[in-house]
């Protein structure tokens, strides 16, 4: 979908979720039709979702969780509050996904490595590296989620 300054927050929104928060990201290149077999793309859509749940444990979580920003504040600790045991589920989902993975089974070279150079180095020096990474992660959300106060009843409820 294009975009235009006559488009909503929810039309972004949900392109956006549609693109990036799918298990099949990679697929969503525009560029993957040069790939020289699907094998290969597998691979490739694998090391592009591993980073792409790194991040969103790291940086769309724990960031939002450590540090909300003033106006956002409320709204984030409700979200993770009333969302944190599915939060914690998917988490472990993807770390025994992480934990299965061998290092035929994933790559991080080409449009991976352009778009994320330094997570794409990172994951592919060890088989366990994007796990570890993840697993530091996901312990770190554990403590943020325990930690959250159960919010007060909204003023329209």
């Amino acid at each position: 979908e294009s975009w235009s300054t006559s488009s909503t927050l929810m039309q972004v929104f949900t392109s956006i979720q549609s693109l990036i928060m799918t298990k099949n990201v990679y697929y969503n290149e525009p560029s993957i039709s040069i790939l020289a077999s699907p094998s290969e793309a597998e691979k490739l859509n694998r090391g592009y979702e591993n980073i792409v749940r790194y991040c969103t444990v790291k940086h769309a979580m724990n960031d939002h969780l450590r540090q909300p920003q003033g106006c956002f504040q409320d709204v984030v600790a409700r979200h993770f509050y009333a969302k944190r045991d599915a939060i914690l589920q998917q988490c472990e989902a993807w770390l025994t996904d992480a934990s299965s993975q061998s290092s035929d089974d994933v790559a991080y070279t080409g449009l991976v490595a352009d778009h994320n150079p330094e997570l794409a180095m990172n994951f592919s020096s060890s088989p366990l590296a994007y796990h570890d990474a993840l697993e530091t992660a996901a312990v770190e959300l554990r403590s943020h989620l325990g930690a959250l106060d159960e919010p007060p009843p909204a003023e329209d409820e």
